[in-house]
């Protein structure tokens, strides 16, 4: 991703996952670039001066249930996340900056017919 002089080039990664389709493969102004790259994409995400990426973009929740109980299943693409970590790490390092777009309620409650971790 070439820039001017000047010009900030921002990855906005994911989209398509979220099933966002943005009819260009980049967006170029005079103060930024913006590169709409897939979630499988080739390029680092330390490549540019800036990610905006999209909450639960490496996880899945799944609600399940059976005839005594309701759950969350959880999954997760472990490899993938690793590897994008640790380029967000460079990222940050280097100066740069990533932005998550949130979108969806945070699982972060226990229903009353669940058992906690401590049982």
């Amino acid at each position: 991703m070439q820039a001017r002089e000047g010009q900030v080039t921002i990855m906005v990664h994911g989209a398509d996952s979220m099933g966002i389709d943005m009819g260009t493969a980049e967006l170029d102004d005079r103060n930024y670039k913006l590169s709409f790259e897939p979630f499988k994409t080739q390029r680092r995400l330390c490549e540019c001066d800036g990610v905006i990426t999209f909450q639960r973009l490496y996880e899945r929740f799944e609600r399940k249930s059976s005839y005594m109980n309701t759950w969350i299943d959880h999954s997760c693409d472990r490899d993938e996340l690793d590897k994008r970590e640790k380029e967000v790490g460079i990222l940050i390092k280097n100066g740069g900056f990533i932005a998550f777009l949130l979108h969806a309620p945070f699982c972060d409650r226990v229903y009353e017919n669940m058992r906690s971790l401590e049982d």
